[in-house]
């Protein structure tokens, strides 16, 4: 006999502390991840909700993420690999030692010694700079669940930080950078689409609580100095991101209801090539630059 599917976690509207993040995946709703691929084309939303991702890779960004929010968990979740050859090189990663050490770690995510040193030092850097104030008290990693009374469906999140300062609720995200100035940053969220899941954790927040928020965005760069940069995120860009992934739930619900899960394109179309392309010519030619070839 077959085991029973184990059933999916049902969890109350409202704001939930201290839940695993495993157990969190289980919870019944809609997160921003997986509404996301609908902005892609409902085909790829259906292949993702067919074909669940596993478990990402370690990241740097992951490693800085605990380091800097949950440092109490740092020495549980983490092992550090740092053994060394007769030059005090790091010893690669295999051989006796390195699979003796991987045995003795048991369910700890193995980090090697560069890996450690760069999250502690974006650790340090984000304490450090203007976005301490916002890490000085609250709670780390929030499952928040609500019921989106437009869309009729029940939605989740999970917030890096929640916390209060001057008297404001503040959602703070934390994210890893290679530049962190505003029009490189700037870039980086509109491509993987921050400004959706800012506004789908402001409305949600809303929705679970019945209190405003303050959405706060903590960008360190991932190379020395670890530069960081606090974002404070407009209401033009939560519009703009509301308004997508609201077009995002409508088009789930319509393919749902039809059954029919398109691509991106399900016609010809006509390939257009981005404006700095053009610029870029129109710069040559004002510069009276001129290629003869012979």
């Amino acid at each position: 006999m077959s085991a029973m599917p184990t059933p999916r976690l049902e969890l109350p509207p409202g704001l939930h502390r201290r839940i695993p993040f495993d157990r969190y995946r289980e919870a019944l709703g809609m997160n921003i991840s997986a509404l996301k691929e609908m902005a892609r084309s409902p085909l790829h939303y259906r292949h993702r909700l067919d074909t669940p991702r596993e478990s990402s890779a370690l990241t740097l960004g992951a490693v800085a993420h605990t380091a800097v929010l949950e440092p109490h968990r740092f020495l549980a979740e983490y092992a550090l690999w740092d053994e060394r050859d007769d030059e005090d090189k790091v010893r690669a990663r295999r051989g006796k030692a390195w699979e003796a050490f991987k045995a003795s770690c048991g369910s700890k995510r193995i980090v090697k010694a560069d890996e450690y040193a760069a999250a502690m030092a974006m650790r340090d850097a984000v304490r450090d700079s203007i976005g301490g104030r916002y890490l000085k008290k609250g709670d780390p990693e929030v499952s928040m669940v609500w019921n989106d009374a437009e869309a009729k469906r029940v939605c989740k999140g999970r917030i890096d930080w929640l916390t209060n300062v001057d008297g404001i609720d503040c959602l703070v995200g934390l994210k890893t950078a290679r530049d962190a100035r505003p029009l490189p940053f700037g870039n980086q969220a509109a491509k993987l689409g921050y400004h959706l899941q800012w506004a789908f954790y402001r409305d949600g927040y809303t929705a679970a609580t019945g209190r405003p928020v303050r959405l706060v965005e903590i960008v360190v760069e991932s190379a020395p100095p670890h530069d960081v940069v606090v974002y404070v995120i407009p209401s033009d860009v939560i519009e703009q991101g509301q308004e997508e992934y609201r077009e995002c739930l409508t088009a789930l619900a319509r393919c749902e209801t039809s059954g029919s899960w398109p691509g991106i394109a399900t016609e010809e179309q006509r390939l257009s090539l981005p404006s700095w392309v053009y610029q870029a010519e129109d710069d040559v030619s004002d510069l009276g630059l001129h290629i003869e070839l012979s």
